[in-house]
């Protein structure tokens, strides 16, 4: 079962990302935004599944990473250099959805290759 919940996890996480890249397109970096976090954050329980068995009931990329940098010092490294994206991320998922925050293809830009690097690291 685990397996497949990480698999299925994963394709999720992808699917994600290739929403926010087609969001992007359209302009709409707000809601490109929110699909890069949720791409990450489901990137990083697939990965915590996988090493630790289980992963939190948080929606919080930086609990995420802090728990996941534990077993992945390379996943520690690559997120304490790039705080930053982390941070818009993590606003984005409520900002975008509930607050009307909007964001500039510059930011987008940031986060994807920020986003891409961990698939890299983790994936």
């Amino acid at each position: 079962m685990e397996k497949e919940l990480v698999k299925k996890l994963r394709e999720r996480g992808r699917h994600f990302l290739k929403v926010a890249l087609f969001d992007a397109k359209e302009k709409n970096f707000d809601v490109a935004l929110f699909h890069l976090e949720q791409s990450l954050q489901l990137l990083l329980k697939s990965k915590l599944l996988e090493k630790i068995g289980e992963f939190p009931k948080t929606h919080r990329l930086t609990e995420l990473i802090r728990l996941l940098g534990k077993v992945l010092p390379s996943l520690k490294k690559v997120a304490e250099k790039n705080w930053s994206y982390v941070d818009i991320l993590e606003d984005a998922y409520i900002g975008a959805r509930y607050l009307g925050f909007e964001y500039t293809k510059k930011e987008f830009d940031a986060c994807l290759r920020f986003v891409k690097k961990v698939w890299k690291v983790v994936g």
